[in-house]
This record gives structure tokens, sequence and C-alpha cells, in this order.
């Protein structure tokens, strides 16, 4: 797949051209955009996302975050299994979450650690 690059937000530019990636670059993207998004946030894609706002107000269990998280990267087709997922540091009172997690693609392993 292919798509454009964006950062902050905002599809990036260069000499005025507007800059496409594909491959494990996409893909990686589109994984962190679907789990930072606020569940039916996204207008043209009601079903992406995570109800961040019940994780963050309920007791949610460390478990259910990361079962939320793992439903929405295997709702990706380029996904073939997440092989290891963990939260490295989660504070409700700041609403600060941290997690690691490793991914196997069409593409290759991947691995990430991701404030969200």
């Amino acid at each position: 797949m292919r798509g454009l690059l964006i950062r902050n937000n905002d599809t990036v530019r260069e000499n005025g051209r507007l800059v496409v990636i594909d491959g494990i670059d996409y893909y990686k993207q589109r994984i962190l955009i679907a789990i930072k998004t606020n569940f039916q946030e996204n207008v043209y894609a009601r079903n992406v996302g995570i109800n961040w706002v019940q994780i963050f107000s309920e007791k949610v269990s460390q478990d259910r975050i990361l079962s939320e998280l793992r439903k929405v990267i295997l709702k990706d087709s380029e996904t073939v299994a997440v092989t290891s997922l963990e939260i490295v540091e989660f504070n409700r009172d700041n609403r600060k979450l941290s997690v690691k997690f490793k991914l196997i693609s069409i593409y290759g392993n991947l691995t990430l650690i991701e404030d969200l």
C-alpha cells in the first residue's frame, strides 16, 4: 500500500510536492494513527481507534487496555501477528501510557515503543 507521509497531523511536502510512502513505513504510520485515534473520532473510519476517554476515566484493567490495542492492530489487513505487547508506563492521573509492541507484518518484523 501507499499513502501520504503525515507528521504532526499534517501532510509532509518536499519541494512543494506531497511525500508518498509505502511498505513498512506506511504500515507503521497506519498502525500508530489507528492506536492513537479516539474511537469514532474519524468521520471517514468510524470503527477505527480506541475509547481513550473510557480507559483514562474508568478503572479499566491493563489487560483490557492491551486487548483493545491488540484488536486495533489486528484490524489492519497487513498485520500477520502481534508477538508481544506490554505496557511500559501507565499513569491514569496524568493520562500517560507508553506501550512496547512487536508485530509481524507482510513487510517483516516491527518493534515500537510509543507514548499514547
